[in-house]
């Protein structure tokens, strides 16, 4: 979301990017993103053999997956060509000064000899900002990495400063934010873990997992909940599961909730009266509206009587004027509008 100008972009598997007018709801304009793989190009295009050989074998590419604007600037995760060999893909981040859209993009190579970003697709992206104002970006792999990046000055080019190792498999969600002044970034993947990194020295400080009274499955997306002076984590995942983390030491699991269905996508916003709200993303196409911090049902979202999704829920994020925009495997970006207080209606 482009607070600032009332506008939103959106990324899709066709390697395009897209900027809308939330006044008009028209689109603005459309970057494409040309190393991306289209949705059937990724590792050797079409592999038909056997019995119906003209049948695509070929695994699904998202083309572009990952989005964070910085100021003016925007950056992108996506899967593109490897450039030896196109018909292999790697990881790759390129980056827009939107105040000088004529200016070439700034592009991510991990170092002189690996012109990309990641070995895999890049998943998952996010900001932090130092006092002074420096930005470090993180990008989070299906590889199980997470790279963080820093602009070289010198160059004018944005330069690999660290790998931060951990996960055993991808990288779904990457989010920032403070506790008692320190930053800390958060790392959710399909390993079923949740890791909290220290960013002032970027070494893991906590693994929540299983153990933890964590999660037995992929976790999907994170969210963070300021109450009072405390803030809390919420996560979710494909074991059914929204798990709400302290985060003081020892950083302990304190409710757990299991869902009608997979979870997708989490975000944490206000219903008219200012009052928190959580909306859930699920695997079958609902979002289910929850009061906070009793974590109360309120209603729920679906096709069946609101137009929703027909498929998964991908990201949910708000927008002005009481809004929210949600984004599913449909192909479809929704735009709600809260007009109520969520206290009005009778939980069940």
């Amino acid at each position: 979301m482009w607070a600032e100008r009332q506008q939103l972009f959106t990324c899709a598997a066709d390697a395009s990017i897209k900027l809308w007018d939330c006044a008009t709801w028209q689109e603005i304009t459309t970057i494409s993103v040309q190393d991306a793989l289209p949705p059937a190009a990724a590792n050797g295009g079409n592999s038909g053999g056997g019995r119906g050989g003209n049948r695509d074998k070929t695994p699904h590419t998202e083309g572009v997956v990952a989005l964070v604007l910085c100021g003016p600037f925007l950056f992108a995760g996506f899967e593109g060509r490897f450039p030896p060999n196109p018909k292999v893909s790697v990881g790759m981040v390129r980056g827009w000064n939107l105040e000088n859209p004529q200016a070439p993009p700034f592009e991510f190579p991990a170092s002189d000899v690996m012109p990309f970003a990641h070995t895999m697709n890049v998943q998952a992206l996010t900001v932090a900002t130092d006092p002074t104002g420096n930005a470090t970006l993180f990008s989070g792999s299906a590889d199980g990495s997470i790279r963080y990046w820093q602009m070289d000055t010198a160059t004018n080019q944005f330069k690999c400063r660290g790998v931060m190792e951990g996960h055993v498999r991808g990288v779904t969600r990457l989010k920032t934010f403070a506790v008692g002044g320190a930053p800390i970034l958060a790392s959710a993947s399909v390993d079923s873990t949740i890791r909290l990194w220290d960013l002032a020295t970027y070494q893991c400080v906590k693994v929540l997992s299983a153990e933890e009274n964590g999660h037995t499955d992929a976790v999907m997306d994170l969210e963070f909940w300021v109450n009072g002076n405390e803030t809390f984590l919420i996560s979710g995942g494909l074991d059914c599961e929204i798990i709400v983390w302290g985060l003081t030491p020892p950083f302990q699991q304190l409710f757990k909730e299991t869902q009608d269905s997979q979870v997708t996508a989490l975000c944490g916003t206000q219903d008219a009266a200012q009052a928190p709200i959580l909306l859930i993303g699920m695997a079958d196409g609902t979002i289910s509206v929850k009061e906070l911090p009793s974590f109360a049902y309120k209603t729920t979202l679906g096709a069946n009587l609101n137009h929703g999704h027909q498929d998964a829920v991908r990201r949910i994020t708000t927008g002005p004027s009481n809004t929210f925009f949600s984004t599913g495997n449909d192909r479809k970006m929704l735009a709600w509008q809260i007009t109520g207080d969520a206290a009005s209606i009778q939980s069940k």
